[in-house]
This record gives C-alpha cells, structure tokens and sequence, in this order.
C-alpha cells in the first residue's frame, strides 16, 4: 500500500503589538503563523505545494485560517510570509528521485555497454533473452560458436512477462533437440532491433 499526503511545516511566527484581534478588540493578542505545505510518499517529503496562513488570539483563543484572515492581519501576514524561508529538508523526495534517476541512466548505460559487448564477443553458455515472434519472451544458450555463425538452444518455455523471463532459465529447458544455428549478423541485427534485448554471461 503506497502512503502519500500532504503535510506543513512550520516556518515563522510573529506577535505584531498594534494587531487588534477582530472577536474581541484585544490589541497584541494575535499571533501570526506561516506555515508551508509538501507532498509526502511514506512520509517522506517529495516538494513544496505552497503556504498557508493562521492567527491565533491569546485572549479569547479565536482560531483563523487561510481566507478566513483578512484586512490588517492579511496584510502583516504577506510580510511575514515573505521574510519567512522554508526549510529545505522538503526537497528531500525530489533530490533523491533525481539521484535514483541519474544511477538508473549510469546503470542501464553500463548494461548496454556490457552486451554489446558481450555480442561483439560471444561466449559458449551466454544466454539471450529476447522477443518471440508472439510477442511473448524467451531465452536461447550459446552452444557452439563457429566462424561466422552460433548454435544455440532454445528455451522451450515463453513467458508473458518481460521482467519474469528469468524464471524459465533452467538448465532442463534447453536440449538438444531445440538445437538452432543462426549467422553471427542475424543475431547482432536481432540485438540492434531491440529483439534480442538482454544478454546475461555467468
């Protein structure tokens, strides 16, 4: 279950001597408050949504918020509002999306590299994960490599799912009679269509 909110921080407050509450015409009794509101994802804090305004009397306990406060009291608020900073604990969230995102580019980066690579200079027991013709996934496992082409098993099994296609990479899904040999360039061409997708070495 995915947690998110909103929640506000408190940044300032301030007493102005010459403010006279509007209940009950007490001067000085009202304190001003900003306070400034973020989206949260487990209660960590992603981004500001904006500011919000209260004023509290201390005499007869009157509570306001937002709209409800108006004229000189709105006025002492925007001032006090601009001098106010927010904290930036809440630009935690977006800071570490941005760090997550950046790794996830180096890392899927390095990963292309790797089977590129490992493409350019194939290996008896690479296997290729890649898209069946049904549009599901599958594996094949380097056999023999020869001059100019590569005999592979195929894997006897699909999987629906992408992300899943690892499961079905079991030695006993490979056998001789699923023996298939393909040019060392229909392969690469498979790889640089995006239907070999994945290469894995152990």
């Amino acid at each position: 279950m995915i947690i998110y909110g909103t929640r506000a921080a408190h940044l300032k407050s301030a007493r102005p001597p010459h403010l006279i509450c509007s209940n009950c015409n007490t001067q000085g009794s009202t304190t001003l408050s900003v306070y400034r509101q973020h989206a949260h994802i487990f209660w960590i804090p992603l981004f500001p949504l904006g500011r919000k305004a209260a004023s509290q009397c201390q005499h007869c306990k009157q509570v306001l918020e937002g709209h409800q406060i108006t004229g000189e009291a709105r006025s002492e608020y925007e001032r006090l509002s601009r001098e106010a900073r927010g904290p930036i604990w809440q630009f935690v969230g977006l800071f570490l999306i941005i760090v997550f995102a950046i790794l996830a580019t180096f890392t899927n980066n390095a990963e292309k590299k790797a089977d590129k690579q490992f493409m350019d200079n194939p290996e008896v027991g690479d296997v290729y994960r890649y898209k069946t013709e049904s549009g599901n996934y599958s594996t094949m496992k380097v056999a023999i490599i020869e001059a100019d082409s590569i005999i592979v098993y195929q894997n006897e099994y699909e999987n629906t799912k992408m992300s899943a296609v690892h499961t079905i990479e079991k030695e006993e899904n490979y056998s001789e009679d699923n023996m298939y040999i393909f040019a060392k360039q229909a392969l690469q061409e498979m790889y640089e269509k995006g239907e070999i997708y994945d290469v894995v070495r152990k």
